[in-house]
């Protein structure tokens, strides 16, 4: 509910307009790629009051994550990047529903729940065009080449810019998400051990 968001905002302080990253820092990430992207989005369109936020632990070491603070200063980004650590499922889902993009451009994943949690919460994603990630994104976002900066600063600044898009993107990103739930995987798993003791 509207209420719940807004307590959201009150509770980590959140700015009205805000691009979202959830997941670790590893490198596999792509954290640094979003920081990049997202300077020059502010740098080319004059986006002085967008932030960027980043939930979840960061997964690396001390000195790794100075790599990532001294990036941030050096772009003059220290009051624009937003780190919330670990966040609640129940903030989370707040977290999700207020952003205005999700972005994910991570090189690897096994599958890639955030992209989906944010789909099921309408938010428009970007995300990679690599391993899993277009399966489970389908026609629902935006995929970009997780290597090429240009490219996710462009599609950020389309989907803040088209409030079409980001109206399709929503609604694609809803019914996309209907095609993964619990219930289905149970079913779907219990077909295959149905399947394999009766081939036995």
């Amino acid at each position: 509910s509207s209420n719940e968001i807004e307590d959201t905002r009150i509770e980590y302080n959140l700015p009205n307009s805000y691009i979202l990253y959830v997941g670790s820092e590893q490198s596999r990430k792509n954290f640094i790629f979003i920081i990049k992207a997202f300077y020059r989005l502010k740098k080319k369109y004059n986006l002085n009051d967008l932030k960027l936020i980043k939930a979840g632990s960061p997964q690396i070491s001390d000195a790794q994550r100075n790599k990532i603070f001294d990036l941030i200063k050096e772009l003059n980004l220290q009051k624009d990047v937003i780190f919330t650590n670990y966040v609640s499922e129940e903030y989370l889902v707040n977290l999700y529903n207020a952003a205005d993009i999700f972005v994910y451009p991570s090189l690897y994943e096994g599958f890639g729940l955030p992209p989906l949690e944010a789909m099921a919460c309408g938010c428009p994603v970007i995300t990679s065009n690599t391993s899993s990630l277009p399966e489970v994104v389908g026609d629902a976002g935006i995929m970009i080449d997780p290597f090429d900066v240009d490219s996710l600063t462009e599609s950020m600044h389309k989907i803040l810019t088209d409030n079409d898009l980001k109206k399709e993107l929503s609604k694609k990103s809803l019914e996309r998400a209907k095609f993964f739930n619990w219930e289905k995987t149970a079913n779907q798993t219990l077909e295959v051990y149905e399947d394999v003791l009766n081939n036995k």
